[in-house]
C-alpha cells in the first residue's frame, strides 16, 4: 500500500526527473534558432553559423580534451545538462551539425517546421512520457508520449501552414501526416545518434517528400 510519504516522494522524483529548467533551455535555444533563420537572410544565418555555431561546438570538443574548459562548463552550465552529457558532447552540438546539414540540403519552409517539431514536439514526448508513459513501445519511448507529440505536432504544423500559406487546400490531411512525421521522427532511434541530431534530419527528408507530393514548394 503507497503510503502518502511515499505518494510525495513519487512526485518530487518525478518532478525531478522532468528536467524542466533544461527543457525549456532547450526549447528556448532552439526557437531563437527559428526566428533566426525565418527572419534573416540565408546569408546571414550561414555567417551566424560559422562566428556563433562553430564556435560553441569546437569549445564543446574541446571541454572534453581539457578538464579546465569542462570543469568551467558545468559550473555555470549543469544545471541545462543530462548525466550524460557532462563527459560526452552536448545535445546542442548536435543540434547546431543536424541544424547545418538540414539548411543546406532542404528548403528553408521544410527546415522551419522541422526545427518546431524538435523545438516543441521532443518535450512535450518527453513530458508526457514521464509523467503517463506507462505503455513502452520504442526503448524507453511511450505510446503516451508518441500520441503527445503527434497532437501537438499537428497542430503545429497547421498554424505554420496557415500563417505561410502552404498548401491550404489540404492542410487538414498535411497537418496530419505532418504530426505523424514528428511523432515517428521522434519515436525511432538511429544508430543510437542524439534525437537532437536525428530527428531534424529525418523529419525533413519525410517532410520534403509531404511537400512534394502536395504542391508545397
Amino acid at each position: 500500500m503507497l503510503t502518502l510519504g511515499g505518494k510525495m516522494a513519487v512526485l518530487l522524483k518525478s518532478r525531478k526527473d522532468l528536467h524542466l529548467q533544461r527543457k525549456l533551455f532547450h526549447m528556448t535555444g532552439i526557437m531563437v534558432s527559428y526566428l533566426l533563420i525565418n527572419y534573416l537572410s540565408e546569408q546571414s544565418c550561414w555567417a551566424l553559423y560559422l562566428f556563433v555555431g562553430v564556435p560553441f561546438m569546437l569549445w564543446d570538443f574541446a571541454r572534453l580534451r581539457v578538464p579546465q574548459f569542462n570543469k568551467t562548463t558545468l559550473k555555470y552550465f549543469s544545471k541545462v545538462l543530462r548525466d550524460t552529457e557532462k563527459n560526452n558532447l552536448s545535445g546542442t552540438t548536435f543540434f547546431i551539425l543536424s541544424l547545418g546539414i538540414t539548411f543546406f540540403l532542404f528548403p528553408k519552409s521544410v527546415v522551419l517546421l522541422a526545427v518546431l517539431f524538435l523545438a516543441i514536439g521532443d518535450p512535450v514526448a518527453s513530458f508526457f512520457g514521464l509523467l503517463y508513459g506507462q505503455d513502452k513501445i520504442v526503448g524507453n519511448k511511450s505510446l503516451q508520449g508518441s500520441l503527445a507529440a503527434f497532437v501537438f505536432c499537428s497542430v503545429i504544423a497547421y498554424f505554420f501552414f496557415s500563417t505561410k500559406s502552404i498548401m491550404l487546400d489540404h492542410i487538414i490531411l498535411v497537418s496530419f501526416l505532418s504530426g505523424l512525421i514528428g511523432a515517428v521522427s521522434e519515436l525511432f532511434p538511429v544508430a543510437r545518434l542524439d534525437d537532437n541530431f536525428t530527428l531534424p534530419l529525418m523529419s525533413s527528408s519525410l517532410l520534403t517528400i509531404l511537400f512534394s507530393l502536395f504542391g508545397g514548394f
